[in-house]
C-alpha cells in the first residue's frame, strides 16, 4: 500500500525532543503518568516516546514498501500468506503514523514552557530550525542531485515536516494567547477551521489535500499533545488496562481507516476517520508514557528512536533506488540499505544539529521577551 502514507511526521521524531524533566517514581497500582521515573531516560528526556517515535517512523517506511514480503519469503503462496499480506497492507497506515508524530510534538514542545512567565522567542525558534532544518536541506538538496525520481518520491514524506515548521512560528502566540485563554478552548475553536476545510473539500483522501492549509487541518492534532502535556504536568492522566490492549487498538484502528479509504463502496478519506484517531492517540500516548515510567522503556528502541527524524526523511531513496523486495534475503538488503540511508543522515547531519541546537541554546541568554 505503497501510497497509504505520504508522510510523515511531525518532527517528527527526534526534532521534537523534549527537554529536561526530574520525576520521582511511583508503586501505586494505578500508576500516576507524572511521577517520575525510576531513573532519567536518555537526555533527561520524557520516556517512552523515542521507542513512539521509532515505531512510527518504521510504520511509515513499511507503509511505503518496507513491510516484509510474505509470499516470497516463504516461498508458500497460499490463503494463509495471502492474508498475512492483505493484513499488513491494511495495518500499516503511514497517515495514522503521521498523527501520533503530531501528538508527540505538540506534547514535547509544549511541556518545558507549561507555567513560564516568559519566553524568550528567539531562541526558542533558533534551538527548533537548527534541529529540524539542516537534516530537511541535506535530504532535499541529495534527492535535487539524484534525480527528477528522488525529489517526486521524498516530496511526498516532506508535507508534515512543513506543518511543523508553521507550529514553531506560530508557537511564540499561542504561548502568548495562553496568558487570556485556557488551551482547551483554543484546542476547540482550532476544530472549526478543521469543520470548514472538509466542508468546502469532502472528497480529500489524504491530509496533504488541503495543499497550502494542511497545516491549519492538523492543527487540531498538535494541540492535542499540548493539552496533553498540561494534563501531565498537573498529575491528571492514569495509565488504565493492558497497554497491549492499547497497542492492538492502535493497529486495528490503522486497519479500519484504511479500509475505509480504500475498500468502502463510498471512500472516507483520512481526513474523516484521523481526527477520531486522533484524539485516540493522544490517550495512547499517555498510556505509553505512564506505561515506560513505570515499568521501564526498552533500551534498544529508545536509542533507536534517536535517528527517527532521519528514518523519516531517508526511508523513501532507498525504496525509489531498489527493486521491490523478493524473499528474505531481497527485503533484509532493502533493510539494511534503509538503515544505511538512516544513519549516514543521522551522523552526519541531524545529530550535528541537535549538538549545535544545544550550543547556541546555552550561549543564547538574551534576556526573555515576554510573549
Amino acid at each position: 500500500m505503497r501510497g497509504a502514507l505520504p508522510i510523515d511526521a511531525g518532527e517528527y521524531v527526534q526534532s521534537v525532543a523534549c527537554d529536561r524533566h526530574e520525576r520521582r517514581g511511583s508503586s501505586r497500582a494505578e500508576f500516576d503518568v507524572t511521577s517520575p521515573p525510576a531513573a532519567p531516560s536518555r537526555g533527561g528526556s520524557v520516556r517512552g516516546l523515542d521507542t513512539l517515535r521509532f515505531v512510527a517512523a518504521l510504520w511509515v517506511a513499511f507503509s511505503h514498501g518496507a513491510s516484509p514480503p510474505v509470499d516470497s519469503m516463504f516461498g508458500v503462496h497460499g490463503p494463509a500468506t495471502h492474508l498475512v499480506s492483505a493484513g499488513m497492507a491494511l495495518v500499516f497506515n503511514g497517515t495514522a503514523a503521521v498523527v501520533v508524530f503530531f501528538v508527540i510534538s505538540g506534547f514535547c514542545i509544549h511541556l518545558p514552557n507549561i507555567g513560564a512567565e516568559r519566553l524568550d522567542w528567539r531562541r526558542f525558534l533558533t534551538r527548533r530550525l537548527v534541529r529540524i532544518v539542516p537534516p530537511l536541506l541535506a535530504i532535499i538538496g541529495l534527492t535535487r542531485w539524484l534525480g527528477d525520481r528522488y525529489v517526486a518520491a521524498v516530496d511526498t514524506v516532506l508535507w508534515s515536516v512543513y506543518c511543523e515548521l508553521i507550529y514553531y512560528a506560530l508557537y511564540p502566540l499561542l504561548f502568548a494567547l495562553l496568558r487570556h485563554w485556557r488551551l482547551r478552548y483554543i484546542l476547540i475553536a482550532s476544530i472549526a477551521p478543521m469543520a470548514i476545510l472538509l466542508a468546502l473539500k469532502p472528497t480529500a483522501a489524504f491530509l496533504w489535500h488541503f495543499g497550502a492549509w494542511t497545516w491549519l487541518y492538523c492543527a487540531p492534532f498538535w494541540l492535542l499533545g499540548a493539552e496533553l502535556a498540561e494534563r501531565y504536568r498537573r498529575g491528571s492522566l492514569r495509565t488504565r488496562g493492558s497497554i497491549w490492549i492499547w497497542r492492538c487498538a492502535a493497529v486495528v484502528l490503522c486497519g479500519l481507516a484504511t479500509v475505509a479509504l480504500y475498500h468502502l463502496p463510498i471512500a472516507v478519506g483520512y481526513p474523516w476517520t484521523m481526527p477520531a484517531f486522533a484524539v485516540f492517540a493522544t490517550f495512547w500516548v499517555a498510556q505509553e508514557i505512564g506505561h515506560a515510567e513505570q515499568k521501564g522503556a526498552v533500551a534498544v528502541l529508545e536509542l533507536l528512536g534517536a535517528g527517527s527524524y532521519s528514518l523519516y526523511l531517508a526511508h523513501k531513496i532507498p525504496l525509489e533506488a531498489l527493486p521491490a523486495p523478493t524473499g528474505a534475503l531481497g527485503w533484509l538488503e532493502l533493510l539494511a540499505a534503509i538503515a544505511a540511508a538512516t544513519l549516514a543522515l543521522y551522523v552526519f547531519v541531524e545529530r550535528p544539529s541537535h549538538q549545535l541546537a544545544r550550543w547556541l541554546g546555552r550561549r543564547r541568554r538574551a534576556p526573555a521577551f515576554a510573549v
